[in-house]
């Protein structure tokens, strides 16, 4: 499974993505978290993770 464009939206669409990740057998993403400093992506995606 490929996506060519960003994963954003509400946190519920982000997680279901994930799951669609996980149900293909995916074993890492790697993500870009441009407000990894200021913002609170890394608290949102640790909730899932």
């Amino acid at each position: 499974m490929y996506t060519n464009k960003p994963l954003v939206g509400l946190k519920e669409k982000v997680f279901d993505t994930l799951e669609e990740f996980s149900s293909v057998e995916c074993e890492y993403l790697i993500a870009y978290i441009p407000d990894i400093v200021w913002g609170d992506t890394l608290d949102i995606l640790a909730e899932k993770l």
